[in-house]
C-alpha cells in the first residue's frame, strides 16, 4: 500500500497557477464526479439520490439549482430491480436513456473505480 505523501505549494506560485473551474452536476452544490451522501437512517437519502439522479440525467433543475445535463450512475445497493422501478414511477414520467441504475456491484477494492473509469465499461461513457 502506497501512502500519501504531504503536498505542499507556496502561496505565490498557487496565485500564479492558472486553474480549471470546477465542474458541476447541480451547479454550486454538486461538483461532477463521485459523490457519497450520507446521513441518518430513513431520512430520504435513496428518494433524493434516484430524484437527482433523473433530474441531472435530463438536465433540470434541483430544487432552484440549474444542473448540467449528463450521464448519471445510481448505485442503488440495499434495493432490488422492483423496488428501483417503483421508486422512479414515483419520481417521472419519463425515465431517461442517459440515468443508469445498479443494484450490485464489485467493491471499491475489488475493481469498481477502474469498472467506472475504463471507456469499455457498459455503455455508461
Amino acid at each position: 500500500m502506497v501512502k500519501n505523501k504531504l503536498a505542499v505549494i507556496d502561496g505565490e506560485t498557487l496565485m500564479d497557477m492558472r486553474l480549471a473551474p470546477i465542474r458541476y452536476c447541480i451547479e454550486g452544490l454538486l461538483p461532477q464526479g463521485v459523490a457519497m451522501i450520507s446521513g441518518a437512517p430513513k431520512i430520504g437519502k435513496s428518494w433524493m439520490m434516484l430524484d437527482w439522479t433523473v433530474r441531472i440525467a435530463k438536465g433540470d433543475y434541483v430544487w432552484n439549482f440549474k444542473t448540467t445535463k449528463g450521464t448519471t450512475l445510481y448505485l442503488c445497493l440495499e434495493d432490488n430491480w422492483n423496488r428501483v422501478q417503483s421508486r422512479l414511477f414515483e419520481v417521472t414520467d419519463e425515465a431517461p436513456s442517459n440515468a443508469y441504475f445498479a443494484i450490485s456491484s464489485c467493491t471499491l477494492s475489488d475493481g469498481l473505480e477502474r469498472t467506472l473509469w475504463t471507456k469499455n465499461s457498459a455503455r455508461l461513457l
